[in-house]
């Protein structure tokens, strides 16, 4: 299966599996909205409830991530995958996560999936639209 591979400084990266759909997405809130629904809500909470599809964002699920580090994060180039010499340089944020279906986060935790919120300067680059929903 294809993966994007997003450095950082070629220290660290996430492999994505695949973008969320919008049907995906919205099954994703309401899991999200279910587990927190006796908490507090907090602002990473109330910005993933209201985010709606942007041509420069997109919803990505991670692979397992290999390290632990904080959010916002900013890479700057992207690879197909890690054998490939397919890679584009892009600047990209990746502002929050939403760990394991739980809730948004401000961290990428070693070990874990994560929903990833990715935003570009410019449109999301074809090297990603390409992937499975």
């Amino acid at each position: 299966m294809p993966y994007a591979s997003i450095n950082w400084n070629e220290i660290k990266h996430l492999r994505f599996l695949s973008f969320l759909s919008d049907e995906t997405l919205e099954l994703l809130k309401e899991q999200v909205y279910r587990t927190l629904r006796d908490q507090e809500k907090d602002e990473l909470f109330e910005q993933f409830m209201k985010w709606q599809r942007k041509e420069n964002e997109i919803m990505l699920y991670s692979d397992y991530s290999l390290i632990s580090f904080d959010l916002p994060a900013n890479f700057d180039s992207i690879l197909q995958n890690t054998a490939s010499a397919n890679r584009i340089d892009v600047k990209v944020v990746i502002p929050y996560s939403i760990l394991n279906g739980w809730a948004a986060i401000n961290k990428i935790e070693k070990g874990h999936r994560n929903v990833c919120l990715l935003q570009f300067a410019d449109k999301v680059p074809d090297i990603i639209t390409i992937y499975p929903k």
